[in-house]
């Protein structure tokens, strides 16, 4: 019966592999010599191996030392199915990784931060020029200056008293201004006029073309232009 050569157990008849250590089992037993061994031959292992003998002279001679023969070392057994299965199932350990270490900040925290930059704006320059009164120069002759709100017409004291504007009376022979014929208002930076709702009707004049004007509904002036009120008109001085 043959045996494993690792584990002396008893394998079974065509076994590849030792079912006691798992180890490949094809091991051929020894078999006795069928005759007398070799002289100087030494039994080793599965085989016999020769030693060749030294001549007398040879090892008689001064300073010859006798060598023992070298052992080969045998071949690693092959590793079994059973061997890789186990280490392929083997749990593997992860190993943590150190944590990386805080960078350094920007900007240390006694440096104070840069002062924030301040810009002036620069003034428009409408605003600058902007009228803050404006002067009324009648084709009857009449002359007058409004720097908040005005009531125009032949008789617009009581208006004007209401409403607390100045009043602006103009002596119209023609009679086609109204008695309470037109409002003027300087507020903000500009000066806009609207009709009082009058009998003829007002216009503002620009560039050689006119516009009605409506109660309730003020446009705004500018330098240059000229209002009608009936058959009376008036330029305007913003200086």
């Amino acid at each position: 019966m043959a045996t494993c050569a690792h584990c002396d157990a008893q394998l079974k008849p065509n076994s590849m592999f030792c079912l006691e250590c798992g180890q490949v089992a094809g091991i051929v037993p020894v078999l006795p010599p069928s005759g007398p061994v070799a002289s100087g031959a030494v039994a080793s292992g599965t085989a016999a191996v020769l030693e060749a003998p030294v001549p007398a002279a040879v090892a008689a001679a001064p300073g010859v030392q006798a060598v023992e023969p070298a052992e080969v070392a045998a071949p690693l057994p092959a590793a079994s199915p059973g061997s890789r299965r186990a280490a392929a199932s083997a749990p593997v350990r992860e190993v943590p990784l150190a944590p990386a270490a805080p960078t350094e900040t920007l900007r240390r925290a006694d440096v104070p931060p840069p002062a924030p930059q301040v810009y002036a704006l620069p003034t428009p320059a409408a605003a600058a020029n902007a009228p803050r009164r404006v002067t009324l120069i009648f084709s009857t002759g009449d002359r007058a200056v409004v720097t908040d709100r005005a009531v125009i017409g032949r008789s617009p004291q009581g208006s004007a008293r209401n409403s607390g504007a100045q009043a602006i009376e103009l002596q119209d022979a023609s009679r086609s201004v109204s008695r309470v014929h037109l409002y003027v208002t300087v507020s903000a930076g500009s000066v806009t006029v609207s009709d009082a709702g009058s009998g003829n009707g007002s216009a503002l004049e620009r560039a050689g073309v006119k516009t009605a004007l409506r109660e309730g509904r003020p446009l705004t002036v500018q330098p240059g232009d000229r209002i009608w009120l009936g058959d009376v008109h008036a330029e305007l001085d913003f200086s």
